[in-house]
């Protein structure tokens, strides 16, 4: 069944989902998806429902299964659970997934969810796929598959037009040459935080002066936070992605209460979950406003630009601008190198050198 080893386990099986579902049988949410499908059950009737996650995304739901299916659903929701097993025992793998992919199947077993692992061969996966959809139509439960690396073939989406001028990394070298020595950064996890380490190295900086958030999906921002609180006299930026803003977007809230003045986020937007597959968020659907959100929250100031110029002409304004404010830069999805590496440092070693960098400047 397999070809290639891929970023993410499920990228595939997302993307065919993904091409081959009508829009309105599809729904693509990284925090609440349980609860969606469990009232969804509730409001239409007896359907079967696959529920695809990306690994980090299964460790936020055990107070679904624990709280809303046990009490209000008594676990009877027929939900196919496909977890991407990332972390897997023996395999090599990033460090923000080897202790939750270990963790897994005793998690799993806690919940009370029964689980094989998917099969990377035909006849081993329509068996255990039987043997899944049997267990959802008799106890009415949920059953889970757990999915290695390698397991689908390889499947990608249409890439789609580009709109801006730059990608993320693009977006991410124009910056960079704009923040000053003091400048405290965070950089939200994925391949931002990859690129954000090489264009380092490029110009011959340390690294010191960044923080790279290590799975974490979303936190990035109170990370950003936290730091801007004890360190009222220095800039802190955080370079963020449409997809994790998304996941955690009460902390727009909670920062905008704060009143940093020296929290500048900067949210880079490619209308997608580019670090994973590169799935659509809903923040290129014509309608979500990411600026709207965040002066509705307290947001002092926001700007959107898309050019190296605007992002220049722009950021003085930004930089003197009490915080919070957000500066959301548009770019295309896609587009990162193949040759991207990966942070030759470890998350230990980055952290006690940022923390040297916050303590000496």
């Amino acid at each position: 069944m397999h070809k290639k080893e891929r970023e993410e386990v499920l990228d595939e099986i997302c993307f065919d989902s993904w091409s081959l579902s009508p829009g309105s049988e599809r729904v693509w949410e990284r925090n609440t998806l349980c609860s969606v499908f469990t009232f969804f059950f509730h409001a239409s009737g007896p359907f079967l429902f696959q529920t695809i996650f990306p690994h980090p995304a299964l460790h936020p739901c055990p107070n679904h299964f624990l709280s809303t299916f046990n009490h209000i659903s008594s676990d009877r929701i027929p939900m196919l659970l496909m977890i991407g097993w990332r972390g897997e025992p023996g395999k090599k793998d990033e460090p923000q997934h080897v202790i939750q992919g270990d963790s897994t199947p005793a998690m799993l077993a806690s919940l009370g969810v029964p689980f094989q692992v998917l099969p990377d061969f035909i006849e081993g996966a329509e068996k255990a796929l039987q043997t899944a959809k049997k267990h959802l139509q008799i106890s009415q439960g949920p059953y889970a598959l757990l999915v290695k690396r390698q397991t689908f073939v390889k499947y990608k989406l249409a890439s789609p037009k580009p709109k801006y001028a730059l990608n993320r990394e693009g977006a991410l070298r124009v910056l960079i040459q704009l923040f000053s020595p003091r400048d405290i950064v965070i950089g939200t996890t994925g391949m931002l935080s990859r690129e954000l380490f090489e264009e380092r190295v490029r110009l011959g900086h340390s690294h010191e002066k960044d923080f790279l958030t290590v799975g974490s999906m979303g936190h990035a921002s109170t990370i950003g936070l936290g730091i801007a609180l004890a360190k009222p006299n220095r800039q802190v930026f955080v370079l963020d992605g449409d997809g994790a803003t998304i996941m955690h977007m009460g902390n727009l809230a909670t920062i905008a209460h704060t009143a940093s003045t020296n929290f500048k986020h900067i949210l880079i937007n490619n209308e997608a979950h580019d670090s994973v597959g590169g799935q659509p968020t809903v923040a290129g659907n014509g309608v979500f406003n990411f600026r709207k959100i965040a002066e509705g929250c307290g947001y002092r100031k926001t700007f959107t630009v898309s050019t190296p110029d605007e992002i220049a002409a722009v950021f003085p304004e930004f930089v003197e601008t009490p915080g919070p404010v957000m500066l959301e830069i548009k770019v295309n999805p896609g587009g990162h190198r193949k040759n991207l590496g990966r942070p030759t440092r470890s998350p230990l070693q980055n952290k006690e050198d940022f923390m040297e960098f916050l303590d000496r400047v």
